[in-house]
């Protein structure tokens, strides 16, 4: 895989650091990650695969989990609403 980088512009709100993000990016893949986000293994892996697997793809996603690091429950974000449970 190519290079990664983290960029952090604070105090903007998320479309603005989103924006600036990507107009700095220079690679074929760009993936936009939250600092709640926590990647399983071979994430990035497989969306590179489904890219290349596909040329004609403009985007991938994938179903979400919900964590509580409290608890340690998890739950499909199918079972979820606006982020409370439903």
């Amino acid at each position: 895989m190519g290079r990664r980088f983290n960029i952090t512009v604070r105090r903007t709100g998320a479309g603005l650091g989103l924006n600036f993000g990507i107009g700095k990016a220079s690679g074929e893949i760009v993936h936009v990650a939250g600092c709640d986000d926590f990647f399983l293994p071979g994430k990035l892996a497989r969306v590179v695969e489904a890219f290349q697997g596909e040329r004609s793809l403009g985007m991938v996603y994938h179903r979400i989990e919900v964590w509580n690091e409290r608890t340690g429950e998890r739950r499909d974000w199918t079972s979820w609403r606006f982020g409370r449970p439903s």
